[in-house]
């Protein structure tokens, strides 16, 4: 099943330089994004593909939904030796090592080897400073603050800075959103330096405003709704989202739905 934070990852990486979003595992199963790819297909595309083109985060979303992340990380390695100081090569190195690494985290932390924890470790380096880089290298990139900021927030505890280089990729592309959608997930957590549920409500709506074809952030509502015991609004925001997906996102969100069945039965009685 995937969860939420494996849906924000894919979300982030779905396009750079390009305003047309739908996360690669929410959208319609004629999304090109979720179509199967094999290792020799995606080795071939990767080498083909312009460095600067949009294609290949696609490809990446590809990657990690096929089971390729480690792939995808060998090619983007060999891409970021050609062009070290490129930060389209650096940002496409880190989103593909950090998918890579979120694919080994659960199997290898399980076996709690040395070399399995040392893997993760080096991925996880390898991550912080190709996106790090990216950022340098191109400081008004809306793609590489949105991933950094995500990173340092998420992985790295390192809230207050992740919350500012994400807030600043908003204000590079305010009509993209991707950024929206990933501020109110940020909001909702309640683990967080920076849960509001005010705001994280008003920044997937805005999302969905942008894009009302757009299905993550009405995933985000109903996170959102059901942890905050609003399950009228949960209901709305779940079939709002089931529409919107293909029929798998039923049994990804079962969890979901039977809280609000719970939620508002109690409140009936």
């Amino acid at each position: 099943m995937l969860n939420r934070l494996t849906l924000l990852l894919l979300l982030i990486t779905s396009t750079i330089g390009s305003s047309a979003v739908l996360a690669a595992a929410t959208t319609p199963a004629k999304d090109p994004r979720l179509e199967k790819i094999t290792k020799q297909e995606l080795q071939r595309i990767a080498q083909k593909m312009p460095l600067g083109s949009s294609g290949h985060t696609k490809l990446l979303s590809r990657a990690s939904r096929w089971n390729l992340a480690d792939v995808a990380y060998q090619q983007y390695t060999l891409i970021w030796k050609k062009h070290p100081e490129s930060a389209s090569a650096n940002l496409l190195r880190g989103l593909s090592a950090r998918n890579y690494m979120d694919s080994l985290s659960g199997s290898l932390r399980q076996k709690n080897t040395a070399s399995a924890l040392e893997q993760v470790a080096s991925l996880h380096q390898v991550t912080r400073s190709c996106l790090s880089k990216a950022v340098r290298l191109d400081p008004n990139s809306f793609t590489a603050n949105l991933a950094q900021g995500f990173f340092l927030w998420q992985y790295d505890n390192q809230m207050p800075e992740g919350l500012s280089l994400m807030q600043k990729a908003v204000k590079i592309a305010p009509k993209d959103p991707r950024g929206h959608a990933t501020l109110g997930e940020v909001y909702s957590n309640r683990s967080g330096n920076a849960y509001n549920p005010q705001k994280s409500e008003e920044e997937f709506k805005t999302a969905i405003r942008l894009d009302r074809s757009y299905a993550y952030p009405l995933s985000g509502l109903v996170f959102l709704y059901v942890n905050t015991e609003r399950y009228k609004d949960a209901q709305w925001a779940m079939k709002a989202y089931l529409k919107l997906s293909p029929p798998s996102a039923k049994v990804n969100m079962q969890i979901y739905q039977t809280a609000i069945d719970t939620g508002l039965a109690k409140q009936k009685t």
